[in-house]
């Protein structure tokens, strides 16, 4: 299927731009999406630069299930000064082929030559392939992954979007987090100010201890001091919450 076949539709990014994806193959942007970019920039921002243009430090962000790109998206005013490689791994090629279009008509906009992009079809749930993507070399690792279990009671507009987008593939809502968070020390650079970013899900009572159990062993898995954050966004209907774990 080509993306001339496709019935995308339109969702509006920071800076007037606009982000399209496939209602039944992405999981569609929210303002948890745009919050987690906020973050990001804000902390790109105060990293260190090179003296000038010509030596300036090229910074890598790696997105694990990157959908069509609205995590990016909504980044890319941000940064689109800086050298930045894009990194980004998804089990879908169409979200794939999607993310580069909508990133490429934006490095367009924005004149950003110095933006590159680095997109590959993998399964970010592997943690071999996170080992051979990652090794030590991003400065940013982002994760918003799905975390609605069978038992959630899904909104109106998700209907339409595939399972596998939305919810986790059995009744753990921490079986993406499990999974990945145990691997974050083997992709995430030494380098002072490297940080990783996940979006957190609102688990039940029952699974409130193992998250934060799952945190401690996952900062304690590094050879370098990790300074841990926790930020949170309150929204009419929910609470956005993010971890962040930096190099200190």
């Amino acid at each position: 299927m080509t993306l001339e076949q496709l019935n995308l539709v339109g969702h509006q990014l920071p800076d007037n731009n606009v982000l399209l994806y496939h209602q039944t193959e992405s999981f569609p942007p929210g303002s948890g999406t745009e919050k987690m970019a906020a973050i990001v920039g804000s902390k790109i921002r105060r990293m260190p630069v090179g003296v000038d243009i010509s030596t300036q430090k090229q910074l890598r962000i790696f997105e694990l299930g990157m959908g069509a790109g609205a995590l990016y998206g909504a980044l890319f005013p941000l940064i689109h000064k800086r050298r930045v490689l894009l990194r980004g791994i998804d089990k879908d090629i169409v979200d794939l082929s999607l993310a580069r279009f909508n990133l490429e008509r934006l490095k367009e906009k924005y004149k950003a030559e110095q933006t590159l992009f680095d997109f590959q079809v993998a399964d970010w749930t592997n943690w071999e392939t996170l080992h051979e993507l990652g090794r030590n070399s991003n400065n940013v690792v982002a994760f918003n992954p799905p975390f609605f279990s069978e038992s959630h009671e899904l909104p109106a507009k998700l209907s339409h979007t595939r399972r596998e987008t939305i919810f986790t593939p059995n009744s753990n809502e921490l079986y993406h987090y499990e999974t990945v968070f145990p691997q974050i020390h083997s992709i995430l650079s030494t380098e002072k100010g490297s940080f990783f970013i996940a979006r957190l899900p609102s688990v039940s009572i029952r699974n409130h201890s193992k998250l934060k159990d799952l945190i401690k062993r996952t900062v304690k898995s590094f050879n370098v001091p990790i300074k841990t954050q926790n930020i949170y966004q309150v929204r009419r209907h929910h609470i956005n919450k993010f971890l962040i774990l930096e190099v200190n």
